[in-house]
């Protein structure tokens, strides 16, 4: 077994993009991934809340969704030209997350979820915030004006 450590991110250290609404949902993310470590943590020391993760892994996967669906909503209206690139990690992303909430409500196998959430996804998360969020957020904020968020 791997050593997981929480908090998997600082809210404090999320790198900020040019949209508060889109800082505002990366802080919401955040918090629900520590959360959700926090009750990993437990279930590998013994204390398994299978309900506790079942219903946190249910907010983090609706909240995922509706996070990359405001998104690509907003590329596609404003027509930022890396949409296609854009959204389609957000759909190879939420595909590995939706299938890892699949099977764990298939198997209740706490370590594969734990790999993805303490080891890939913070790494994921930091880069594509880094990259793909950075350029979109600066785009869409001289497209729609600072004044309207």
């Amino acid at each position: 077994m791997s050593t997981y450590q929480s908090p998997i991110l600082d809210p404090e250290s999320i790198p900020q993009v040019a949209l508060n609404t889109m800082n505002d949902t990366h802080r919401e993310e955040v918090e629900l991934i520590n959360l959700l470590g926090t009750l990993l943590e437990q279930a590998m020391q013994g204390q398994t809340d299978d309900m506790a993760i079942t219903h946190k892994m249910e907010e983090w996967v609706e909240h995922t969704r509706q996070h990359f669906d405001r998104e690509n909503q907003l590329m596609e209206q404003f027509g930022f030209p890396a949409y296609a690139m854009h959204s389609g990690e957000h759909q190879r992303v939420l595909g590995k997350i939706e299938k890892l909430h699949q099977q764990w409500l298939e198997n209740k196998a706490v370590e594969p979820l734990a790999e993805f959430i303490f080891h890939d996804w913070p790494q994921w998360f930091n880069m594509h915030v880094n990259t793909m969020d950075t350029v979109t957020a600066q785009f869409l904020s001289q497209k729609m004006g600072k004044a309207s968020l």
